[in-house]
Protein backbone atom coordinates (compact mmCIF):
# COMPACT_ATOMS: atom_id res chain seq x y z
CA UNK A 1 0.00 0.00 0.00
CA UNK A 2 1.49 3.16 -1.08
CA UNK A 3 1.61 6.16 1.29
CA UNK A 4 -1.31 8.81 1.02
CA UNK A 5 -3.17 6.40 -1.34
CA UNK A 6 -6.67 4.64 -0.75
CA UNK A 7 -5.79 1.27 -0.03
CA UNK A 8 -7.80 -1.67 -1.54
CA UNK A 9 -9.77 -2.88 1.66
CA UNK A 10 -11.00 -6.90 1.79
CA UNK A 11 -13.14 -8.59 4.24
CA UNK A 12 -12.70 -12.16 4.54
CA UNK A 13 -15.83 -13.82 5.57
CA UNK A 14 -18.15 -11.37 3.70
CA UNK A 15 -20.83 -13.96 3.75
CA UNK A 16 -20.77 -14.61 7.47
CA UNK A 17 -23.12 -12.75 9.70
CA UNK A 18 -19.80 -10.31 11.48
CA UNK A 19 -18.20 -10.19 7.82
CA UNK A 20 -21.86 -8.74 6.45
CA UNK A 21 -21.71 -6.28 9.16
CA UNK A 22 -18.52 -4.97 8.67
CA UNK A 23 -19.12 -3.95 4.98
CA UNK A 24 -22.65 -2.36 6.04
CA UNK A 25 -20.18 -0.55 8.65
CA UNK A 26 -17.56 0.46 6.79
CA UNK A 27 -20.39 1.65 3.66
CA UNK A 28 -21.82 3.84 6.67
CA UNK A 29 -18.76 5.11 7.46
CA UNK A 30 -17.16 6.12 3.83
CA UNK A 31 -14.23 4.33 4.89
CA UNK A 32 -11.81 5.36 2.25
CA UNK A 33 -11.08 2.83 -0.28
CA UNK A 34 -9.59 2.70 -3.54
CA UNK A 35 -11.86 -1.04 -3.75
CA UNK A 36 -13.93 -3.28 -1.68
CA UNK A 37 -13.58 -6.85 -2.24
CA UNK A 38 -15.75 -9.70 -0.74
CA UNK A 39 -13.84 -13.00 0.32
CA UNK A 40 -15.34 -15.91 1.52
CA UNK A 41 -15.12 -20.20 0.74
CA UNK A 42 -14.43 -21.31 -2.48
CA UNK A 43 -18.31 -22.58 -1.45
CA UNK A 44 -19.48 -19.21 -1.40
CA UNK A 45 -17.59 -17.97 -4.47
CA UNK A 46 -20.04 -16.31 -6.97
CA UNK A 47 -22.70 -15.35 -4.24
CA UNK A 48 -23.66 -11.55 -4.22
CA UNK A 49 -23.14 -9.06 -0.70
CA UNK A 50 -24.94 -5.99 0.04
CA UNK A 51 -22.18 -3.10 0.51
CA UNK A 52 -24.35 0.15 0.93
CA UNK A 53 -26.30 1.03 -2.66
CA UNK A 54 -24.38 -1.88 -4.34
CA UNK A 55 -23.87 -5.33 -4.47
CA UNK A 56 -20.23 -7.17 -4.47
CA UNK A 57 -19.83 -10.53 -6.07
CA UNK A 58 -17.99 -12.99 -3.46
CA UNK A 59 -14.36 -14.55 -4.52
CA UNK A 60 -12.93 -17.32 -2.91
CA UNK A 61 -10.37 -16.39 -0.04
CA UNK A 62 -7.08 -17.13 -2.20
CA UNK A 63 -3.63 -15.60 -1.90
CA UNK A 64 -4.03 -14.11 -5.60
CA UNK A 65 -7.72 -12.65 -4.36
CA UNK A 66 -5.86 -11.43 -1.54
CA UNK A 67 -2.68 -10.00 -3.08
CA UNK A 68 -2.54 -6.15 -2.98
CA UNK A 69 -4.92 -5.88 -0.06
CA UNK A 70 -4.14 -2.85 2.18
CA UNK A 71 -6.56 -3.37 4.73
CA UNK A 72 -7.74 -6.84 5.64
CA UNK A 73 -10.96 -7.50 8.02
CA UNK A 74 -10.08 -11.38 8.98
CA UNK A 75 -14.12 -12.87 10.08
CA UNK A 76 -13.50 -16.35 8.92
CA UNK A 77 -12.24 -18.10 12.21
CA UNK A 78 -8.99 -19.06 13.65
CA UNK A 79 -8.26 -21.54 11.09
CA UNK A 80 -8.33 -18.92 8.56
CA UNK A 81 -6.17 -16.37 10.68
CA UNK A 82 -3.77 -18.70 10.82
CA UNK A 83 -3.45 -19.09 7.48
CA UNK A 84 -3.38 -15.75 6.49
CA UNK A 85 -2.79 -13.44 8.96
CA UNK A 86 0.81 -12.67 9.81
CA UNK A 87 1.59 -13.67 6.02
CA UNK A 88 -0.36 -10.54 5.12
CA UNK A 89 1.09 -8.23 8.15
CA UNK A 90 4.32 -9.16 6.85
CA UNK A 91 3.79 -8.28 3.26
CA UNK A 92 2.76 -4.73 4.15
CA UNK A 93 -1.02 -5.20 5.00
CA UNK A 94 -2.55 -3.63 7.68
CA UNK A 95 -4.63 -7.34 9.36
CA UNK A 96 -7.77 -6.39 11.40
CA UNK A 97 -8.27 -10.26 13.17
CA UNK A 98 -11.33 -10.81 14.34
CA UNK A 99 -10.98 -14.24 15.68
CA UNK A 100 -9.35 -15.77 18.91
CA UNK A 101 -6.42 -16.97 17.31
CA UNK A 102 -4.08 -13.78 18.68
CA UNK A 103 -5.73 -13.76 22.46
CA UNK A 104 -2.52 -15.46 23.78
CA UNK A 105 -0.28 -13.69 21.69
CA UNK A 106 1.63 -11.04 23.70
CA UNK A 107 2.95 -9.93 20.31
CA UNK A 108 -0.11 -8.85 18.70
CA UNK A 109 -2.16 -5.95 20.18
CA UNK A 110 -5.75 -6.96 21.88
CA UNK A 111 -7.80 -3.71 21.20
CA UNK A 112 -10.85 -2.21 22.15
CA UNK A 113 -11.63 1.19 21.04
CA UNK A 114 -11.90 3.94 23.83
CA UNK A 115 -9.99 1.37 26.18
CA UNK A 116 -6.42 0.49 24.48
CA UNK A 117 -6.00 2.32 20.99
CA UNK A 118 -3.36 4.70 22.44
CA UNK A 119 -0.79 1.71 23.65
CA UNK A 120 -0.92 0.58 19.77
CA UNK A 121 -0.51 4.01 18.30
CA UNK A 122 1.97 5.33 21.12
CA UNK A 123 4.71 2.20 19.28
CA UNK A 124 3.37 2.66 15.68
CA UNK A 125 4.41 0.34 12.95
CA UNK A 126 1.77 -1.91 14.17
CA UNK A 127 0.68 -4.10 11.03
CA UNK A 128 -1.46 -7.02 12.86
CA UNK A 129 -3.87 -6.23 15.45
CA UNK A 130 -6.68 -8.66 17.00
CA UNK A 131 -10.43 -7.01 17.92
CA UNK A 132 -11.54 -8.12 21.39
CA UNK A 133 -13.97 -11.39 21.33
CA UNK A 134 -17.97 -9.76 21.83
CA UNK A 135 -17.87 -10.36 25.68
CA UNK A 136 -14.36 -9.12 27.07
CA UNK A 137 -14.98 -5.95 24.67
CA UNK A 138 -18.09 -4.63 25.75
CA UNK A 139 -17.10 -5.46 29.63
CA UNK A 140 -13.86 -3.89 28.88
CA UNK A 141 -15.34 -0.82 27.62
CA UNK A 142 -17.39 -0.52 31.41
CA UNK A 143 -15.17 -2.10 33.42
CA UNK A 144 -11.97 0.64 32.15
CA UNK A 145 -13.19 3.69 33.76
CA UNK A 146 -14.77 1.83 37.11
CA UNK A 147 -11.29 0.47 37.02
CA UNK A 148 -9.52 4.41 36.39
CA UNK A 149 -12.14 6.02 39.05
CA UNK A 150 -12.16 3.21 41.98
CA UNK A 151 -9.43 0.19 41.34
CA UNK A 152 -10.49 -3.42 40.06
CA UNK A 153 -9.74 -6.23 42.38
CA UNK A 154 -12.03 -8.79 41.30
CA UNK A 155 -14.17 -9.24 38.71
CA UNK A 156 -16.95 -12.13 38.57
CA UNK A 157 -19.75 -12.73 35.14
CA UNK A 158 -22.11 -14.82 33.99
CA UNK A 159 -22.31 -13.92 30.33
CA UNK A 160 -25.35 -14.74 28.10
CA UNK A 161 -24.62 -15.15 24.56
CA UNK A 162 -27.00 -15.73 21.73
CA UNK A 163 -26.89 -18.60 18.94
CA UNK A 164 -25.65 -15.51 16.12
CA UNK A 165 -21.82 -16.13 18.56
CA UNK A 166 -21.92 -19.55 16.37
CA UNK A 167 -22.82 -18.05 13.07
CA UNK A 168 -25.16 -18.46 10.71
CA UNK A 169 -25.20 -21.87 11.25
CA UNK A 170 -26.29 -21.19 14.58
CA UNK A 171 -29.16 -19.03 14.28
CA UNK A 172 -30.33 -21.54 11.87
CA UNK A 173 -30.21 -24.10 14.52
CA UNK A 174 -31.89 -23.00 17.13
CA UNK A 175 -34.72 -22.08 14.55
CA UNK A 176 -34.65 -25.21 13.17
CA UNK A 177 -35.09 -26.66 16.93
CA UNK A 178 -37.80 -23.83 18.14
CA UNK A 179 -39.81 -25.05 14.83
CA UNK A 180 -39.61 -28.68 15.27
CA UNK A 181 -40.73 -28.67 19.14
CA UNK A 182 -43.24 -26.59 18.24
CA UNK A 183 -44.29 -28.90 15.59
CA UNK A 184 -43.75 -31.62 18.33
CA UNK A 185 -41.20 -33.49 16.87
CA UNK A 186 -38.00 -33.96 18.12
CA UNK A 187 -34.93 -31.58 17.64
CA UNK A 188 -31.31 -32.77 16.66
CA UNK A 189 -28.50 -30.78 17.91
CA UNK A 190 -25.32 -30.29 15.82
CA UNK A 191 -23.99 -27.15 16.00
CA UNK A 192 -24.42 -26.71 19.89
CA UNK A 193 -23.77 -29.44 21.74
CA UNK A 194 -27.00 -29.87 23.22
CA UNK A 195 -30.32 -28.39 21.91
CA UNK A 196 -30.53 -24.46 22.31
CA UNK A 197 -33.95 -24.16 21.78
CA UNK A 198 -36.20 -23.58 25.04
CA UNK A 199 -33.03 -24.35 27.06
CA UNK A 200 -29.47 -22.86 28.82
CA UNK A 201 -26.13 -24.87 27.91
CA UNK A 202 -23.62 -23.62 30.73
CA UNK A 203 -20.59 -23.68 28.39
CA UNK A 204 -19.95 -21.83 25.99
CA UNK A 205 -16.71 -23.98 24.20
CA UNK A 206 -15.29 -27.43 25.25
CA UNK A 207 -14.97 -27.81 28.77
CA UNK A 208 -10.91 -28.37 30.20
CA UNK A 209 -9.60 -31.12 32.49
CA UNK A 210 -10.38 -28.21 35.45
CA UNK A 211 -13.96 -27.63 34.38
CA UNK A 212 -14.09 -24.66 32.94
CA UNK A 213 -14.91 -23.75 29.23
CA UNK A 214 -13.10 -22.53 26.26
CA UNK A 215 -14.77 -18.98 26.71
CA UNK A 216 -14.36 -18.38 29.89
CA UNK A 217 -10.36 -18.80 30.04
CA UNK A 218 -10.83 -16.54 26.70
CA UNK A 219 -12.32 -14.24 28.88
CA UNK A 220 -10.13 -14.22 31.54
CA UNK A 221 -7.44 -13.83 29.52
CA UNK A 222 -8.48 -11.40 27.30
CA UNK A 223 -9.83 -8.92 30.42
CA UNK A 224 -6.18 -9.12 31.91
CA UNK A 225 -4.38 -8.12 28.63
CA UNK A 226 -7.14 -5.28 27.19
CA UNK A 227 -6.76 -3.21 30.90
CA UNK A 228 -3.17 -4.30 31.25
CA UNK A 229 -4.31 -6.08 35.02
CA UNK A 230 -2.31 -9.47 34.25
CA UNK A 231 -3.33 -10.09 38.07
CA UNK A 232 -6.96 -9.06 38.03
CA UNK A 233 -8.82 -11.91 39.29
CA UNK A 234 -11.63 -12.77 36.79
CA UNK A 235 -14.25 -15.31 38.11
CA UNK A 236 -16.51 -16.49 34.84
CA UNK A 237 -19.04 -18.50 33.86
CA UNK A 238 -20.33 -18.73 30.08
CA UNK A 239 -23.69 -19.54 28.84
CA UNK A 240 -25.63 -20.17 25.71
CA UNK A 241 -29.38 -18.77 25.64
CA UNK A 242 -32.16 -19.31 22.95
CA UNK A 243 -32.07 -16.50 21.47
CA UNK A 244 -30.50 -14.78 18.21
CA UNK A 245 -28.53 -11.63 18.90
CA UNK A 246 -27.50 -9.55 21.57
CA UNK A 247 -25.16 -10.14 24.51
CA UNK A 248 -26.02 -9.91 27.97
CA UNK A 249 -23.99 -10.12 31.24
CA UNK A 250 -24.48 -10.22 34.63
CA UNK A 251 -21.43 -8.59 36.53
CA UNK A 252 -19.96 -8.19 40.18
CA UNK A 253 -17.02 -6.16 40.86
CA UNK A 254 -14.90 -5.45 43.85
CA UNK A 255 -13.21 -2.46 44.39
CA UNK A 256 -10.01 -1.47 45.90
CA UNK A 257 -11.17 2.39 46.93
CA UNK A 258 -15.09 3.09 47.74
CA UNK A 259 -17.53 3.99 44.47
CA UNK A 260 -20.88 4.79 45.21
CA UNK A 261 -23.41 4.15 42.25
CA UNK A 262 -23.99 7.78 41.25
CA UNK A 263 -20.00 7.93 40.94
CA UNK A 264 -20.04 4.81 38.79
CA UNK A 265 -22.43 6.46 36.68
CA UNK A 266 -20.52 9.68 36.34
CA UNK A 267 -17.29 7.89 35.42
CA UNK A 268 -19.02 6.02 32.33
CA UNK A 269 -21.21 9.17 30.97
CA UNK A 270 -17.46 10.02 30.57
CA UNK A 271 -16.58 6.54 28.62
CA UNK A 272 -16.66 6.30 24.88
CA UNK A 273 -20.04 4.49 23.66
CA UNK A 274 -21.17 3.42 26.91
CA UNK A 275 -25.20 3.94 28.01
CA UNK A 276 -25.52 3.78 31.57
CA UNK A 277 -29.19 3.92 32.70
CA UNK A 278 -31.41 4.05 35.66
CA UNK A 279 -34.23 2.27 37.87
CA UNK A 280 -35.95 0.40 34.92
CA UNK A 281 -34.49 2.02 31.92
CA UNK A 282 -32.61 -0.84 31.44
CA UNK A 283 -31.41 -2.11 27.75
CA UNK A 284 -32.33 -5.72 27.07
CA UNK A 285 -30.24 -7.81 24.91
CA UNK A 286 -33.38 -7.37 22.15
CA UNK A 287 -33.07 -3.66 22.89
CA UNK A 288 -29.11 -3.62 22.62
CA UNK A 289 -29.02 -5.25 18.79
CA UNK A 290 -28.40 -2.37 15.94
CA UNK A 291 -26.74 -0.20 18.70
CA UNK A 292 -23.62 1.48 18.54
CA UNK A 293 -23.22 1.57 21.89
CA UNK A 294 -22.34 -1.11 25.10
CA UNK A 295 -25.21 -0.54 27.70
CA UNK A 296 -25.16 -0.58 31.27
CA UNK A 297 -27.72 -0.72 33.65
CA UNK A 298 -29.59 -2.35 37.21
CA UNK A 299 -26.26 -0.44 39.03
CA UNK A 300 -26.37 -0.91 42.74
CA UNK A 301 -24.26 -1.80 45.47
CA UNK A 302 -24.02 -4.99 46.89
CA UNK A 303 -25.48 -4.33 50.36
CA UNK A 304 -23.57 -7.90 52.23
CA UNK A 305 -20.30 -7.27 50.43
CA UNK A 306 -19.22 -3.77 51.14
CA UNK A 307 -16.95 -1.94 48.03
CA UNK A 308 -18.92 -4.63 45.58
CA UNK A 309 -20.91 -3.66 42.91
CA UNK A 310 -23.36 -4.98 40.70
CA UNK A 311 -24.67 -4.21 37.16
CA UNK A 312 -26.14 -5.19 33.97
CA UNK A 313 -24.24 -5.52 30.16
CA UNK A 314 -26.21 -5.60 26.97
CA UNK A 315 -24.53 -5.04 23.59
CA UNK A 316 -25.08 -6.23 19.57
CA UNK A 317 -22.62 -8.92 19.25
CA UNK A 318 -22.54 -9.07 15.87
CA UNK A 319 -22.36 -5.22 15.02
CA UNK A 320 -20.79 -3.13 18.04
CA UNK A 321 -18.66 -5.73 19.64
CA UNK A 322 -17.21 -7.25 15.93
CA UNK A 323 -17.41 -5.11 13.28
CA UNK A 324 -17.95 -1.31 14.52
CA UNK A 325 -15.30 -2.25 16.32
CA UNK A 326 -13.30 -3.59 14.11
CA UNK A 327 -14.04 -0.82 11.41
CA UNK A 328 -12.94 1.54 14.41
CA UNK A 329 -9.41 0.23 14.94
CA UNK A 330 -8.74 0.42 11.50
CA UNK A 331 -9.95 4.27 11.13
CA UNK A 332 -7.64 5.08 14.03
CA UNK A 333 -4.38 3.20 13.17
CA UNK A 334 -4.03 2.73 9.70
CA UNK A 335 -2.41 6.52 9.26
CA UNK A 336 0.02 5.03 11.84
CA UNK A 337 0.61 1.57 10.05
Amino acid sequence: MSSGAEPIVVVVGATGLVGEEILAVLAERQFPAAEVRALASAASAGLRVTFGADELTVHAATDAALDGGGVVFLCSGAAVSERFAERLAAAGAFVVDLSDRFVAAPAVPLLVPGVNLRTVAAGGGVRLVAVAGAAAGALAAVLAPLDAAAGLRAVTVATYEPASGLGRAGVAELGEQATALLSAREASAEVFPRQIAFSCIPAVGALDAAGHAQAERLLRQSLRRILDRPALAVAATTVHVPTFFGLGAAVTIELERPLDVAAAHAALREAPSVVANDGEAYATTFDAVGSDAVHVARMRAHEDRPGSLGFWVAVDNTRKAAATNAVAIAEALLPRA
